[in-house]
């Protein structure tokens, strides 16, 4: 083995393991990355706002809206044109 081929497996046999270790570093290091950007989507608690409780007392009227294309093979309308919901509840 020549001088040239010898320098660069030194230099491979050190630098996989080095990019081994850097690779479980990332892990920590991304969590530190996370926790003074804010980033990750991690989803954190926060104290309850008074001024976002929900009004269930409420009520409005839904009305449901359609309109066909004259060229359109097809009709459909909504099978309640209104409804009554109370805000603050999933229907």
């Amino acid at each position: 083995m020549n001088k040239g081929a010898k320098k660069t497996l030194r230099k491979l046999i050190i630098a996989v393991p080095l990019m081994f270790a850097f690779g479980f570093a990332l892990v920590p290091l991304y969590d530190v990355f996370c926790e003074v950007t804010g980033l990750n989507g991690k989803v954190f608690q926060s104290e309850s706002n008074d001024s976002l409780l929900i009004d269930d007392g409420r009520s409005i009227a839904l009305q449901f809206i359609s309109t066909n294309n004259e060229n359109m093979p097809w009709t459909f309308k909504p099978s309640e044109q209104v409804m009554k919901i109370n805000t603050g509840k999933y229907h």
